[in-house]
């Protein structure tokens, strides 16, 4: 099959084995599921491609780049670029940090009572480690995100002091 990529879109989440991305590519007014890999394309590219059925969803694969151009340029989004290959040294690092703010994070959230856990005790852990796992997870790929964008600098991060007129 053979058409133009007009969106490129991504889902996060958390699961057992740690953060996950998960892509979807709209070819010509339909959606495909991509994987957790970046597809080697970007929006407004021509590209040949297979189709396979997988239950109800119709998944994308073999993705080749076509030879025309597009109608038009569209801008890439940050998580639909191809990417260079992961270190995982430094992915393990990331993990790890966003881990270790997300516990700071809950502790706080806890003791100030921003969220509750239930009132049965059977039921604590597994809320506040699904909490956990939320937490880490949105810093994670934020983390991840920011990397991909050229990072970013202080001045977005620490509040800068007014100046009185």
């Amino acid at each position: 099959m053979q058409g133009y990529v007009q969106k490129i879109s991504s889902k996060n989440g958390m699961g057992k084995n740690g953060p996950w991305v998960l892509y979807s590519v709209q070819v010509d007014g339909n959606w495909y599921g991509a994987g957790f890999n970046p597809p080697p394309c970007r929006e407004g590219d021509l590209i040949e491609y297979d189709t396979i059925q997988k239950g109800q969803y119709t998944n994308i694969e073999n993705i080749r780049l076509g030879t025309a151009s597009a109608p038009a340029p569209v801008a890439t989004p940050v998580a639909a670029a191809q990417a260079p290959p992961k270190n995982t040294t430094q992915l393990s690092i990331h993990l790890q940090s966003s881990r270790n703010a997300a516990i700071n994070c809950l502790d706080v959230l806890l003791k100030s009572e921003a969220v509750k856990l239930p009132a049965k005790q059977a039921d604590k852990y597994d809320a506040a480690m699904a909490l956990l796992d939320e937490i880490t997870a949105r810093f994670f790929v934020q983390l991840e995100q920011d990397i991909e964008a050229g990072g970013i600098s202080t001045e977005e991060v620490i509040p800068q002091p007014s100046v009185a007129a």
